[in-house]
């Protein structure tokens, strides 16, 4: 019986993973493996200070509506749960003793009522500046002999899935998002593009976003997860498309970058776009509210040609080696191309042997040399 009902939370996770609006279907199968039990995933967005709604089973309705306006900011010891290590399962009182938590207005006013589901599985399923996501599957002071060893079980056995789920969503994200840039006239590859919501927060960026974030230029964030540019023009047009006064308008404009200029384009969400893009459930709150993309003016398809051409590298060899040169680490490199960290180096080994270059920073040295070279 415990073996299929864990079947069937875990058919409702793959499914999750490939429709973004499945998430609801997760909790509704552990409740209902688990009765008496509570189940939620939910998250906090430190840009508007909201929580973010997502999905509960088990709750009463008026108590779902009550967390997300007040007790979910209120929970003891809240920063403690926001801080576990990922991977990691806990029980509430690795947070909190029991005395704490009996003690707030939290338990009384809001636990307490709907049949003291005091006991619970904790875990940070994401983690970005100024957002996170939680799990939690809670369980009845009543039921606590019988079911919360199993509870505890079964939580940290679909840990991982859930987080799978989450990053095939944020996979499948990418490609709608790479698909309205490409109805909006512009060719996604080569590009930086960021989804923002109504404060700047950066609801979704891909891996050269990431990669330009890490660095800190041309685009940066601040501890709540706000988009910043480096150049100043590049700021005060954000601001402004932002800014509902100036009535939804998007910009082009361009900025300094550390070799060549970046073009970027800044384009207003609409209702039909975003119902194409089809946001997983934990970014839905704030509702997104501006496309960002930035492409630089040098062509990486000229630097390819060019770096095979004078350097007799093949097409994967001379894309890895312009990927170093731009910064990336090899496991970086690993995971934008989706292959080993082992081939990224055997990749490097040989581009290294073809050019004569005893060290990766000569190779380095050496591409940037080409760079200018027309």
């Amino acid at each position: 019986m415990i073996r299929l009902a864990r079947g069937r939370i875990g058919e409702a996770i793959a499914h999750a993973a490939l429709d973004p609006d499945a998430w609801q279907g997760v909790t509704d199968a552990i409740v209902e493996a688990f009765p008496g039990a509570r189940a939620a995933v939910v998250g906090h967005d430190a840009t508007v200070v909201r929580n973010i709604p997502a999905v509960h089973s088990g709750y009463p309705l008026e108590f779902e509506t009550s967390y997300r306006d007040y007790y979910g900011r209120i929970v003891p010891n809240l920063h403690r749960w926001a801080e576990l290590p990922l991977g990691h399962v806990a029980h509430v009182w690795e947070i909190m003793s029991e005395e704490e938590l009996l003690a707030s207005e939290y338990y009384n006013d809001w636990l307490k009522p709907q049949g003291d589901p005091r006991h619970a599985a904790l875990a940070v399923l994401h983690r970005d500046p100024g957002r996170m996501f939680l799990f939690t599957a809670q369980v009845e002071q009543r039921l606590v002999d019988q079911a919360l060893l199993p509870v505890m079980r079964m939580s940290r056995e679909i840990y991982p899935l859930l987080c799978h789920a989450l990053e095939i969503n944020r996979m499948m994200l990418g490609l709608r998002i790479d698909a309205s840039v490409l109805r909006l006239g512009l060719e996604p590859d080569g590009a930086a593009v960021l989804l923002l919501g109504a404060q700047g927060g950066i609801l979704y960026a891909n891996a050269l976003a990431e990669a330009m974030l890490t660095h800190g230029r041309p685009i940066s964030h601040d501890h709540l997860g706000r988009l910043h540019f480096a150049d100043a023009e590049g700021s005060v047009r954000l601001g402004a498309a932002l800014d509902p006064r100036h009535g939804g308008r998007g910009a082009a404009f361009w900025i300094k970058g550390p070799r060549w200029p970046y073009e970027v384009r800044l384009m207003r969400i609409t209702a039909e776009s975003l119902a194409k893009i089809r946001l997983p459930v934990l970014l839905r709150t704030p509702a997104p509210q501006l496309l960002v993309v930035l492409r630089s003016t040098q062509s990486p398809k000229d630097d390819l040609e060019r770096v095979m051409s004078r350097l007799g590298l093949t097409h994967a060899e001379a894309e890895v080696a312009l990927a170093i040169t731009n910064g990336a680490t090899t496991a970086e490199v690993a995971e934008a191309r989706g292959i080993s960290v082992y081939t990224v180096r055997e990749q490097v080994k040989s581009a290294l042997g073809k050019t004569g270059s005893r060290r990766q920073v000569d190779l380095v040295r050496l591409m940037e040399a080409l760079r200018h070279v027309h």
